[in-house]
């Protein structure tokens, strides 16, 4: 049997975020508890269903931060996860996107790894996550601090 096969099924799902047909991480809730599957990521024990947590205080949802629309969750008001990317709803009505959302629940059985980390351990991967994010922005915009030279420039390169 899955972890939390009671929680995690089809009449929970709320959405996803990421691209749907690039293993999306979905979100399911209820009115008591909430959770989700993440089917990729750079750490290897932070893949499979997240431990089902009580859903008082909870809310999740779009909201910019940075200028920049993402997805947030939160309890009792306060940020604990900011994804990289927007929630996307989804509803029976969305057969393709739910039929793509229901096939992590089976998929992804196991409980991840990282949910019996402590929350330092989780805190500290997270502060790296963010730090690495950080990190491929600057590479993105272009060199970091230095300046292109054209090879004709170049003394003794042979160029």
């Amino acid at each position: 049997m899955a972890y939390r096969d009671d929680f995690y099924c089809a009449e929970n799902i709320l959405g996803y975020s990421g691209s749907l047909h690039e293993f999306p991480t979905v979100y399911f809730l209820t009115s008591k508890e909430y959770g989700h599957i993440t089917q990729e990521h750079g750490y290897g024990q932070n893949v499979g269903r997240q431990q089902v947590e009580d859903a008082a205080g909870y809310t999740i949802g779009n909201e910019p931060v940075n200028g920049t629309p993402k997805l947030l969750e939160k309890v009792n008001g306060r940020v604990f996860h900011e994804s990289r990317t927007t929630l996307t709803k989804v509803t029976k009505s969305d057969a393709d996107a739910f039929a793509v959302c229901s096939q992590a629940i089976w998929k992804y059985q196991d409980e991840k790894y990282i949910s019996n980390f402590s929350k330092d351990v989780r805190q500290d991967i997270a502060t790296t996550d963010k730090n690495k994010m950080a990190l491929n922005k600057e590479i993105n915009r272009g060199p970091l601090g230095l300046e292109r030279v054209p090879p004709s420039m170049m003394k003794g390169s042979g160029a």
